[in-house]
C-alpha cells in the first residue's frame, strides 16, 4: 500500500505542479522520484534505476515510455503481490 500511496502522491504533485518548466519531461519526472526514494533497503535498486536513467539520451529517448516504464518497473518492485489475495 505504501508504493502505491508514494506513487498516488508523485502523480499529485505533477499534476498540481504542470506548469513548471521540465515537469513534463518523461526522464525529469523519472529523476525527480528518483529523489524521493530513500534508504538503504532500496539504495541498490535506486541506483540502477539512476544508472539506467544516466544511459538515456535526452534529445531522443525523452518519451512517456520512460515514465510509463519507470512507474511499471517501480510498481513490480514494490507493490504488494498478497495484494488480491488478502481482499
Amino acid at each position: 500500500m505504501k508504493a502505491e500511496d508514494f506513487i498516488k502522491e508523485v502523480k499529485s504533485y505533477f499534476r498540481v505542479n504542470y506548469d513548471v518548466a521540465g515537469f513534463n519531461s518523461p526522464m525529469k519526472r523519472m529523476a525527480f522520484t528518483l529523489t524521493l526514494i530513500k534508504g538503504p533497503d532500496i539504495a541498490g535498486w535506486t541506483r540502477n534505476m539512476e544508472e539506467v536513467l544516466d544511459a538515456l539520451d535526452p534529445l531522443i529517448d525523452n518519451i512517456p515510455a520512460v515514465w510509463d516504464q519507470f512507474l511499471y518497473e517501480f510498481l513490480a518492485q514494490f507493490q504488494d503481490s498478497q495484494k488480491e489475495e488478502r481482499a
